[in-house]
C-alpha cells in the first residue's frame, strides 16, 4: 500500500465529487477508506485528518464563496497535505466565474485558496520538506489552485478534473512578479496598457514565464465541457499535461460550435461581463444587470403596479434610469444577440444534429431567438425616438417630448411583457432541459466513467459493477450500496446482539440477584427477631401486657417464589429475529457474489468493508 495510489487511480476524483457533501472529519475519513477500498481492493490502515476552510477565520474575513478541505494522510513512514477546492456551485460561484476569470475584476476565491494553504500547513505543523503538498480540484477550483501554484509555489502537484485555468490579464493582477516582469517584456507602464498587448503574444508569454515553475499542473478534460471550451476561446492558459477525455460518444461536441465565434466579439462579451461585474460589485446584483442590460430591473416593479402613465407621471426619476440605461448599454446587447441570430440556425442544427435537442426544440429556439431580436429592436428603436424628442428645449419640443413620451408605453411593454413571454416559451420547449447534457460533460461522474474499465462504472458517487453471468442482459449491481448496506446491516445486527446479551446478563444478574437478595435480608431480619426476642421488645408492646415478659417470637411469613420474571421465551425469540437478519444479509451478499464468481475481488470487498 502506498500514497501514490491516490494520485494515479481514480480515488482523488471521486475524493473531489465527496467532498462537496461537506462531512466531518470521521465522515471523511470513512469515505476516504470506503473509496481506497473499492478503488484498489486494500484495505487503507493509515491515519487521517481533516480541516475546513470554514474553520479558519481568515477566510471568513476574504469573504468570498470559496469552499476547501484539507486533510493529511500518513501510513508507515509516508505524510502528505492534500488539498481540495470545490468548484461552480451554486450562483455565487457562476457569478465569481464572469467576474474573476472571465472579467478579471475579482480574484478573491484565488485569494482564499492561497490563503488556505497556508492555514493548513499551519493547523498540521506540515513541513513541506516531510512530504508532499498536494491539491485536488474540480472546475473553478483548478483556477484558484493553479495561480495559487504558479505564484506562490505552493503545491508540489495539482490535479485538476474539468478544470477551468486562467486568463493572462487576471494572473498578472494577481501575481505581482509577473506584472513586473509583462511591464519589462512589453514596455507598459501602467497595468491599463495590458489591453494594448495581442492576446496570442501575452498568452505565449505566460506560458513561457511560468514553464520553470516547480509546481506539476495536470488536467483531465471532457471534449464537451462546455465551460473549458469557453475559457480556451476566450484566451485561458492551457497546461501541458492537459488530457482530453471523449466522456460522451454519442454526441459530436461542441468545439467546432464555439470555435466558429469570431474574435472581436469574444472581446465585446469579455467587455460586458466587465461592466455586469463592476455594476454588481457597486450595488449587488441589481445592479449588475443594470450595468449590463442597461435597465434596473426594480423599477419595472413600479409600472406593473401603477401603469405607464402613472409609472410616468409618479415616478420621472424612475422612467429617466430606465431610459438612459437603455440608451447607453441596449446597443451592446442587441448587437451580442443579432450575432447569436444571425447565426441560430447553423448553432442549432448543429446542437440538433450532435444529439443535444430535438427537431421542436431547435425550431422553437431559432423562431423565439428572432422574436427576441425583433422586440429588441424595436426596443431600441423605441428609447431613440423617445430621446431624439427630448434633446431640444424649445416651447414647441415641450409638445415634441409628449409625443415622445408615449413611446414609453411600447418601451414597458416590451420590457414587461414581450421579452418574458419569449423566454416563457422557450422555457416551456425544454430546450434547456435537453441542454442540460453539455453541462453534465461537467461532471465529475461523466468522466469517472469515460475512464472506468472492465465492468465498472459509476452512478452519482457510487461504484457500480456489471455482470453478464447467466446470459441475457447484464445486471447492474451497484456495490458501494451493496456494501454500505451489508456493513451497515451487520454492525446494526451485531449491535442488537449485544443488546440481547446485555439483557439476559441483567434478568440473570439484576432480576434474580435482586429476589436472592431480598429475599435474604428478610430472612436475615426474621432469624435476628426470633433469636434475640428481648431486643425488639419495644416494637412488641402491643402484644404484652406490663407484668409479662417476652420469651420467645415465632415470625410466620410466606416468601413467595419469583414469578413473571422468565423472559427465556422473548429473548429467543429476540435471538431468533437476528439469526434471520444475518441469514438475510449473508444470503444477499452470497447472490452478489454468485454474480461475479471469477471475481475474487467481490468477496474481498465485503470482507474488508467491515473493518472500515
Amino acid at each position: 500500500m502506498s500514497l501514490d495510489q491516490i494520485t494515479s487511480s481514480n480515488i482523488w476524483m471521486r475524493l473531489v465529487d465527496a467532498e462537496y457533501e461537506n462531512m466531518d472529519e470521521q465522515e471523511f475519513s470513512d469515505r476516504f477508506k470506503t473509496i481506497y477500498l473499492e478503488e484498489t481492493g486494500e484495505l487503507f490502515e493509515g491515519e487521517i485528518k481533516m480541516y475546513h476552510s470554514s474553520d479558519s477565520e481568515k477566510i471568513k474575513g476574504i469573504n468570498s464563496s470559496y469552499d476547501g478541505t484539507a486533510f493529511t494522510v500518513s501510513y508507515s513512514e509516508e505524510k502528505n497535505l492534500y488539498l481540495i477546492s470545490q468548484g461552480t456551485q451554486g450562483g455565487s460561484d457562476w457569478l465569481y466565474n464572469v467576474e474573476g476569470p472571465f472579467a478579471n475584476e475579482k480574484f478573491d476565491q484565488a485569494e482564499a485558496a492561497r490563503t488556505f494553504v497556508i492555514e493548513a500547513k499551519d493547523h498540521f505543523d506540515f513541513n513541506p520538506d516531510e512530504g508532499e503538498v498536494i491539491s485536488f480540484n474540480h472546475s473553478l477550483g483548478l483556477h484558484n489552485s493553479s495561480m495559487t501554484g504558479l505564484s506562490e509555489e505552493a503545491f508540489d502537484e495539482v490535479y485538476g478534473v474539468n478544470g477551468l485555468t486562467f486568463s493572462p490579464y487576471e494572473i498578472i493582477s494577481f501575481d505581482a512578479k509577473f506584472y513586473n516582469a509583462v511591464r519589462k517584456e512589453f514596455d507598459i507602464k501602467r497595468i491599463e496598457e495590458i489591453d494594448k498587448i495581442p492576446l496570442a503574444d501575452l498568452k505565449g508569454f505566460t506560458k513561457d514565464y511560468y514553464s520553470d515553475a516547480q509546481v506539476t499542473i495536470s488536467n483531465t478534460v471532457s471534449e464537451d465541457d462546455p465551460l473549458y471550451l469557453i475559457s480556451e476561446k476566450f484566451g485561458f492558459v492551457p497546461f501541458d499535461n492537459t488530457t482530453m477525455v471523449d466522456t460522451n460518444p454519442e454526441v459530436s461536441g461542441l468545439k467546432e460550435l464555439i470555435d466558429n465565434i469570431p474574435d472581436s466579439k469574444v472581446n465585446d462579451l469579455r467587455n460586458l461581463a466587465a461592466a455586469f461585474s463592476r455594476g454588481n460589485q457597486k450595488g449587488g446584483f441589481n445592479q449588475g444587470l443594470n450595468e449590463a442590460l442597461g435597465v434596473n430591473i426594480t423599477n419595472l416593479k413600479s409600472y406593473n403596479a401603477v401603469g405607464v402613465g402613472a409609472w410616468y407621471i409618479n415616478y420621472p426619476d424612475e422612467v429617466d434610469e430606465t431610459m438612459e440605461g437603455l440608451q447607453d448599454n441596449l446597443p451592446v446587447v442587441l448587437e451580442n444577440i443579432r450575432l447569436i441570430e444571425e447565426n441560430s440556425e447553423e448553432i442549432f442544427n448543429s446542437l440538433y444534429e450532435y444529439g443535444y435537442i430535438s427537431k421542436e426544440q431547435k425550431d422553437v429556439m431559432i423562431k423565439e431567438l428572432t422574436n427576441l431580436e425583433k422586440e429588441l429592436t424595436r426596443l431600441n428603436d423605441a428609447v431613440d425616438f423617445n430621446v431624439d424628442m427630448h434633446n431640444e428645449d424649445g416651447w414647441f419640443d415641450k409638445i415634441r417630448r409628449g409625443i415622445g413620451d408615449t413611446g414609453l408605453a411600447a418601451v414597458a411593454a416590451i420590457l414587461y411583457y414581450k421579452i418574458p413571454n419569449i423566454l416563457d416559451r422557450i422555457k416551456e420547449s425544454g430546450t434547456l432541459e435537453s441542454l442540460e447534457g453539455i453541462v453534465e460533460s461537467h461532471s465529475i461522474t461523466e468522466m469517472l466513467n469515460a475512464l472506468a474499465e472492465g465492468n465498472r462504472s459509476y452512478v452519482g458517487k457510487d461504484l457500480v459493477f456489471t455482470s453478464d453471468t447467466g446470459g441475457g442482459d447484464p445486471i447492474k449491481v451497484n456495490m458501494s450500496a451493496a456494501l454500505r448496506l451489508y456493513t451497515q446491516g451487520v454492525t446494526s445486527l451485531e449491535v442488537k446482539q449485544t443488546l440481547i446479551t446485555e439483557l439476559e446478563t441483567l434478568v440473570r444478574d439484576e432480576i434474580e440477584f435482586a429476589y436472592k437478595d431480598q429475599r435474604w435480608k428478610v430472612m436475615h431480619e426474621i432469624y435476628n427477631v426470633e433469636s434475640s426476642p428481648s431486643s425488639y421488645a419495644y416494637e412488641l408492646g402491643q402484644y404484652r401486657f406490663p407484668s409479662y415478659k417476652i420469651s420467645s417470637v415465632n415470625v410466620l411469613h410466606e416468601i413467595l417464589p419469583l414469578e413473571q420474571a422468565d423472559l427465556d421465551e422473548e429473548i429467543a425469540d429476540m435471538k431468533h429475529s437476528v439469526d434471520t437478519g444475518f441469514n438475510y444479509i449473508e444470503n444477499y451478499r452470497k447472490a452478489i457474489e454468485d454474480l461475479f464468481k471469477e471475481d475474487e475481488e467481490v468477496s474481498t470487498l465485503f470482507d474488508l468493508s467491515r473493518r472500515i
